[in-house]
């Protein structure tokens, strides 16, 4: 039987950023005695603690800005965490039915909401998008989500 370290090596190796994922899941102190399926509600629940507090930073910068253009991309970042948010949801419920395969593709499409955000900022008029970092964090955290259901569904050892 894997040890929750032995659990976090296999899950951290099939993502992006080993050293990331590592950090993020030894951030919470259930991960020392969490088995698979417990890694996987750690993540999601890091997932949805980062999307919830992003939001949240992102609806104080549209009431701190005068820019028209930076409040309309805001706002459509605003939009788009809330579907990343309610696709955490979802994910939530497909890991406590055992439904892997749609966890993983959910958190696949909450990944590509942080990309819609990122991409917001690069169409004329530019603008330097304000929560690249958090949108970094949270496509990372979705990509553990993602190495985590990966395991549990059997598609990789």
């Amino acid at each position: 039987m894997d040890t929750s370290a032995d659990l976090v090596d296999k899950i951290c190796k099939q993502t992006k950023d080993q050293n990331n994922c590592v950090q993020a899941l030894n951030s919470d102190p259930r991960t020392k005695t969490a088995d698979l399926k417990g890694l996987a509600h750690i993540a999601l629940d890091l997932a949805n603690k980062s999307a919830s507090d992003t939001r949240e930073y992102i609806g104080g910068l549209i009431s701190n800005t005068s820019d028209a253009v930076m409040e309309q991309y805001l706002n459509g970042c605003l939009d788009d965490y809330a579907a990343g948010l309610f696709g955490i949801q979802k994910a939530n419920t497909d890991l406590n039915s055992g439904a892997y395969n749609p966890l993983r593709i959910d958190m696949g499409a909450v990944g590509h909401e942080t990309i819609n955000c990122q991409n917001r900022f690069n169409f004329e008029p530019f603008r330097d998008c304000p929560v690249t970092d958090r949108n970094q964090n949270l496509f990372n955290l979705c990509d553990i989500s993602e190495a985590t259901a990966s395991l549990l569904g059997g598609l990789v050892q």
